[in-house]
């Protein structure tokens, strides 16, 4: 569901319309809904119970890390398409008043992140697919 959210933003542009938006990100939340509470469970699943609240903690620093180093890359592909147009690759330059190819630029720097990021979501769910069971060590290893 994510991955289909992901790729329904990377169509969008300034002309879209809103119910277009919001389906994406109906797909996009539903798909992290779905998605936490089955990987949570897989994960504490590995672990001692004694042991859940540093592997609880371990698992929120990785999920923060992961969102700042993610917000930080899509920002860094937004500026180089942007850049790559020939416009100032300065997301504070979109904020500057309405400029229609400045705006175009950002938009289509925002749909090839969203392009990018779908399909990491992608490569994600092979990875897991083949992951395989593991049991549980309740041996207090």
């Amino acid at each position: 569901m994510s991955a289909i959210g992901l790729f329904l933003l990377a169509r969008a542009n300034e002309n879209s319309p809103l119910a277009l938006i919001v389906g994406a990100m109906v797909f996009l939340s539903g798909g992290l809904g779905i998605f936490n509470a089955p990987n949570n469970s897989s994960i504490l699943s590995t672990v001692d119970p004694r042991r859940y609240g540093v592997v609880s903690g371990l698992l929120n620093l990785v999920r923060n890390s992961g969102n700042v180093t993610g917000i930080a890359i899509v920002t860094a592909i937004v500026t180089a398409v942007m850049a790559s147009k020939g416009l100032p690759p300065a997301l504070v330059a979109i904020s500057d008043g309405p400029d229609s190819l400045l705006a175009s630029g950002f938009t289509s720097g925002i749909r090839t992140a969203y392009f990018v990021t779908g399909s990491l979501v992608l490569v994600g769910i092979a990875l897991s697919f083949f992951k395989g069971d593991r049991a549980a060590n309740t041996d207090g290893v």
